[in-house]
């Protein structure tokens, strides 16, 4: 079709195309870096005071924007706090690296993905401050939001697994199975639990010898010294 189109009306469709395509892909950007604003607002208050604490007037106030805006992008309240929890849980998942790609004999390994997490809560408080809200208000809280929290552990306790696979890899007992899940779990719990200490008292709460002291208590359980 277009061999039949003169050269000067092609060329001229071509033409206002462009702008068409530059204009949507505009506005694309500004509807993204509005959902951007609006998440971080809703991050920033429902780390400090809840899901049930914080109002759309709150989050229109702290973003900038318009109430309306909130809607526009996620429908409601519950529905911005699922994209919230979502990215949460995806930013405390990103705090520890994968045991793979670390260097090193299994301790040396097991430091620097410990040293990893802590620094990063320390560095990042909210996500790790809202899913803990999250925890503590399940009964108040989205059920789709409670649903992403729990996967979200899941998830956590997951990629510590190869790396308490590692340490109890000649652990031939019955119970190795059962045991790999109790130090997972421990590792996450003492990991939440410095976290609140941090955020009660920060100056009292040294993360880098709370790190020496789970790295140490890991290692001694799994009576791994070496290589």
């Amino acid at each position: 079709m277009n061999r039949l189109m003169p050269k000067n009306v092609s060329a001229k469709m071509a033409s206002l195309a462009m702008p068409i395509a530059a204009k949507s892909n505009l506005k694309h950007k500004l509807g993204e870096r509005s959902r951007n604003v609006i998440r971080e607002a809703a991050l920033q208050l429902m780390a400090k005071v809840g899901y049930a604490g914080t109002s759309i007037s709150a989050i229109a106030k702290t973003s900038g924007l318009p109430a309306s805006s909130l809607y526009w992008h996620f429908g409601s309240k519950k529905g911005l706090l699922s994209s919230v929890a979502e990215d949460s849980a995806a930013r405390w998942l990103g705090f520890i690296p994968n045991w793979k790609e670390l260097r090193g004999n299994r301790p040396e390994r097991l430091d620097a993905m410990l040293r990893a997490v802590f620094r990063e809560m320390e560095r990042q408080p909210e996500p790790v401050r809202l899913i803990l809200m999250l925890y503590l208000e399940l009964g108040q809280s989205d059920p789709k939001a409670v649903s992403i929290v729990r996967r979200m552990r899941k998830s956590v306790l997951a990629k510590f697994r190869p790396a308490i696979e590692a340490l109890l890899e000649h652990d031939d007992s019955p119970k190795k199975e059962m045991k790999i899940d109790d130090l997972c779990n421990f590792t996450l719990t003492y990991c939440n639990g410095c976290f609140v200490d941090h955020q009660i008292d920060p100056g009292g709460t040294n993360f880098s010898i709370r790190c020496d002291q789970l790295l140490a208590s890991l290692l001694a359980i799994s009576h791994v010294d070496s290589v």
